[in-house]
């Protein structure tokens, strides 16, 4: 919850001080190399996360991930 929190938060303000998708999205893209590692069961999201062009397909991928898979026990 504290990590949703904080990805929609870092998100939305990257959208309100960048225009257009791509930068907010490599940015976002960056971020996810890290964030990652806490879902291990995940990958086909990295996969996806990598290679999505919209916000729209970003927050849908993002949005599924958080709900259906849990983080790494001790994180």
């Amino acid at each position: 919850e504290r990590l949703r929190s904080f990805h929609d938060q870092v998100c939305g303000t990257y959208q309100q001080i960048m225009s257009g998708d791509h930068t907010v999205l490599f940015k976002m893209k960056e971020l996810w190399v890290h964030m990652m590692v806490l879902f291990p069961d995940a990958v086909k999201y990295g996969k996806k996360i990598r290679t999505v062009q919209t916000i729209k397909e970003y927050e849908v991928l993002v949005d599924d991930l958080f709900k259906n898979y849990e983080m790494k026990a001790g994180r």
